[in-house]
């Protein structure tokens, strides 16, 4: 029962997150996984950590966060173009 209830919710979290944030934002979060045990780690247990891992840290978050960014698309779209007396125009 444990199991499929966990399971459940778990599957609940995940397409709500994916109807929310997208597809791309929930699968940015692998990559943040190895980041988040670096940082417990270095919280909880006192470790160090090499400047270049801390340079490929820094890379991962700038990425998931430029993934995550909102866009400014530009529409490829041709304009529509409308007679100039539209608003009298009636469709029949």
């Amino acid at each position: 029962m444990l199991s499929v209830f966990c399971t459940a919710v778990a599957l609940l979290i995940y397409f709500g997150l994916v109807r929310t944030i997208g597809s791309m934002g929930v699968a940015s979060q692998s990559y943040l996984r190895a980041g988040v045990g670096v940082v417990l780690v270095l919280l909880l247990l006192g470790e160090t950590i090499s400047p270049s891992a801390a340079a490929r840290l820094v890379a991962a978050i700038v990425g998931v966060a430029l993934i995550n960014a909102p866009s400014r698309k530009v529409s490829t779209k041709a304009p529509v173009l409308r007679p100039a007396n539209a608003s009298s125009f009636q469709a029949d």
